[in-house]
C-alpha cells in the first residue's frame, strides 16, 4: 500500500535531541521537587493564614517566578540580619547638610503641601 520512507537523522542531531530532552526533564524534577520542599517551609512558618495560603498558590501555580520571589522576600531572619548589621558607608555629616530638606524642598516646587503635624480627627 504505502511506502515508508526511512528518514536518516545525522547522529549529532539525536544526541542534542535527546540532551535538551533529558535536561528539560531534569529541571522540570528539580523544580518539582524544591516547590514540596518550598511548601513544607511554607506551612511550618508561623504566619497569618493568609499570608501562607498567598505563598502556597504562588509557588504552586508559577514555581518558577514563585520559589525565587520566596527566598528573596520572605525570610524574615534575613532581614532582621540586614538591619542589625553596621553601614559600610557613613555618609560624613557635610553630606548630611547638603541633602538636609531636599525632599522637602523637591516637593514644595511641584506644589505638594509642607507636612503637617496635627494628624488628630478632622471636623
Amino acid at each position: 500500500m504505502y511506502d515508508v520512507m526511512e528518514v536518516s537523522i545525522p547522529l549529532g542531531f539525536q544526541m542534542r535531541i535527546m540532551f535538551s530532552w533529558f535536561l528539560g526533564h531534569f529541571f522540570s524534577i528539580l523544580i518539582f521537587l524544591l516547590a514540596i520542599l518550598f511548601v513544607s517551609f511554607i506551612l511550618r512558618s508561623k504566619r497569618p493564614p493568609g499570608n501562607t495560603l498567598a505563598w502556597l498558590i504562588f509557588v504552586l501555580v508559577t514555581p518558577y517566578v514563585g520559589i525565587p520571589f520566596y527566598i528573596f522576600l520572605s525570610d524574615r531572619k534575613f532581614q532582621t540580619r540586614f538591619h542589625k548589621k553596621k553601614a559600610l558607608y557613613e555618609p560624613r555629616p557635610s553630606e548630611v547638610a547638603l541633602w538636609e530638606g531636599a525632599v522637602e524642598k523637591l516637593l514644595a516646587g511641584i506644589g505638594v503641601p509642607p507636612p503637617r503635624t496635627d494628624h488628630g480627627d478632622r471636623p
